[in-house]
């Protein structure tokens, strides 16, 4: 598999899960699973802290739409530190759409799920940050 697909699979993945976890939230508020304060709080931490590695992702999608010398490296297909990083994306939506789940069935307070989600998105977006930087070499200017 080349670089520039795993980056692609990995950015489409990301992006796709976080609009997802929009969704699923309006979806839970028009349903009685929350009232609005809580729907802002879960969008106010939704959306602050996926915007500092959706935002890069996005911009590199963006170059690569309008590049067209595209370099081609081979990676090993059944590299464990990909399927890792594909592993850990998915267990943050899934791990985060439980607790938003948890909330809107009244089987954890607001309060829980706020601790939860916040320690959740920092820490993955600390490690996530990390990755994203080495992956796709995106550099500060």
């Amino acid at each position: 598999m080349a670089l520039n697909q795993i980056q692609k699979q990995i950015a489409l993945r990301m992006s796709i899960g976080y609009a997802l976890l929009f969704f699923l939230t309006i979806i839970l508020y028009f349903f009685d699973g929350m009232v609005e304060d809580e729907l802002i709080s879960i969008l106010t931490t939704l959306s602050s802290i996926s915007s500092l590695y959706i935002a890069p992702l996005i911009k590199y999608l963006s170059k690569d739409i309008t590049n067209t010398k595209i370099e081609f490296i081979k990676i090993e297909t059944n590299n464990w530190k990909i399927k890792l990083i594909n592993h850990i994306i998915s267990a943050h939506f899934g791990v985060f759409a439980l607790f938003v789940l948890l909330k809107s069935l009244n089987i954890c307070s607001f309060k829980e799920m706020s601790i939860f989600l916040l320690f959740l998105e920092t820490t993955f977006g600390a490690y996530m940050g990390i990755v994203l930087l080495e992956l796709f070499q995106l550099e500060k200017k």
